[in-house]
């Protein structure tokens, strides 16, 4: 049985390959830079950042699923028929 993905393809495969929670400097890299640690940062404090955000130590952490669907958001595309998963 084949299990429904809970993205788009090419965000999915990033989706697969992450850890549970990822931090900034993870989050812009394996985006592929498409979105620098400096501006994750400052959208945190404007409160227009990823949801759900968790301080770990002195790092700030952000769960898989919430950061890739913001970022596609960001992007432009849409998230309208993509799974909310916590």
């Amino acid at each position: 049985m084949q299990t429904q993905n809970l993205f788009p393809e090419h965000w999915q495969e990033i989706y697969e390959n992450l850890p549970p929670f990822i931090t900034r400097k993870l989050l812009s890299e394996k985006s592929g830079n498409i979105i620098a640690v400096g501006t994750l940062a400052n959208r945190d404090c404007l409160g227009i950042g990823i949801p759900n955000k968790k301080q770990i130590g002195k790092r700030i952490c952000y769960p898989k699923a919430d950061a890739i669907r913001w970022l596609m958001e960001y992007t432009g595309e849409t998230t309208t028929e993509v799974a909310y998963v916590k």
